[in-house]
């Protein structure tokens, strides 16, 4: 008998489920990585063409309220007039969710002020433009209930987190599902002549206005890390990169995380200047260390040395467990300063993980310590 013929035998493929067409569709939208295509809305494309394929597909989608959970909005390729109506279609599309919980991917939120920034006449290489949010983002985004996850890249415009999320400027049930927050600008924003640092208000977050918070990632090159006031104590995992902190700032917001277990720092390229001698309030704690109790992985990389040293020096960690270390480190002094770490903590160098990834001591595990 020939293929073809054999092939006509068969039976025709059996209807998928409505089930397993949900699963499929789940996995098939929400996986998409909206940072591989920033320009536009990845996972509202893929709604789309999947519901153009027949009428049952539409059916199964349109009344999916996952799948309208999600909102990814890169405001940069809309101008003012643009961005109204997509407002309204984001709306319209978050109405679909229902009472689902919602993620919003957000990339470029703030703008060059036209009206105050400087001419062609008067612009030269160091000129820094004025920014302002975009007109309506905010007040867009505090309309919505439900968000429990947050991305957002703040590009040139890190002051966008204090008109967002400071206690003083957002209405109180916005806020109060978000689990996860993850804030990142540009590896090198702008700052004025003569200037360190970026000039970022205060961002207060409360625990009453942010009751459900654990995981907080912030990666603001340039920005002090005393801008940020959260409720440190609810927190489960917390990252903080490139931030200017001196040993104390960090030492201060660790002795209020009694629930923290997950920790990774990233020290701010020039972080040299914060702490190139003892810092004066670190050395006066120096009579009574920093407990952190429930702290079992840490991972601490970038060019801070003299302040890992001092972190080892104050910190209490009886949870460690695991321990990453990528970054300049001086042989002699790091073993010295580990050692009195896991002796204070109470904890034994055969029950910890060490991995050292770069320097001289790059490949050393805990054999190293004993």
């Amino acid at each position: 008998m020939s293929e073809s013929r054999s092939l006509n035998v068969h039976a025709p493929v059996t209807k998928l489920s409505a089930e397993i067409l949900d699963e499929i569709f789940e996995l098939v939208i929400l996986s998409l990585d909206s940072k591989d295509s920033p320009n536009w809305d990845v996972m509202g494309n893929q709604r789309r063409d999947l519901m153009l394929v027949s009428k049952a597909w539409r059916q199964r989608i349109l009344f999916n309220p996952k799948l309208w959970a999600h909102v990814f909005l890169n405001a940069d390729g809309y101008d003012d007039d643009e961005l109204e109506d997509v407002y309204e279609a984001l709306g319209r599309n978050l109405e679909k969710s229902g009472e689902q919980m919602r993620t919003l991917h957000l990339v470029s939120p703030g703008m060059v002020d036209e009206e105050n920034a400087e001419t062609s006449d008067t612009r030269d290489a160091l000129t820094i433009d004025p920014m302002i949010p975009r007109p309506g983002l905010a007040d867009f985004i505090l309309s919505i209930p439900n968000w429990q996850e947050v991305y957002i890249s703040l590009e040139d415009y890190a002051d966008f987190a204090s008109e967002v999320f400071d206690t003083s400027s957002q209405p109180g049930n916005t806020w109060r599902s978000l689990q996860t927050l993850v804030l990142e600008s540009s590896e090198n924003p702008p700052v004025g002549e003569g200037e360190e640092a970026l000039n970022v208000s205060k961002v207060r977050m409360t625990r009453a206005n942010f009751p459900a918070l654990r995981n907080v990632s912030l990666n603001v090159p340039r920005c002090y890390l005393t801008v940020w006031s959260l409720p440190w104590a609810q927190l489960r995992t917390l990252s903080l990169k490139d931030l200017i902190a001196k040993t104390s700032d960090y030492l201060k917001i660790l002795g209020s995380c009694a629930a923290l277990e997950d920790l990774e720092v990233e020290f701010e390229s020039t972080q040299w200047h914060s702490d190139s001698t003892p810092d004066l309030r670190a050395k006066q704690a120096r009579t009574s260390t920093t407990l952190v109790p429930r702290l079992r992985i840490v991972s601490i990389g970038g060019s801070g040395k003299n302040t890992t040293r001092l972190l080892f020096d104050q910190l209490n960690l009886p949870s460690l467990h695991s321990f990453t270390f990528s970054g300049d480190a001086e042989e002699t002094v790091f073993r010295t300063s580990f050692l009195k770490l896991l002796k204070r903590s109470s904890v034994q160098p055969s029950t910890v993980r060490l991995e050292i990834t770069e320097g001289s001591l790059k490949g050393m595990s805990t054999a190293f310590l004993e």
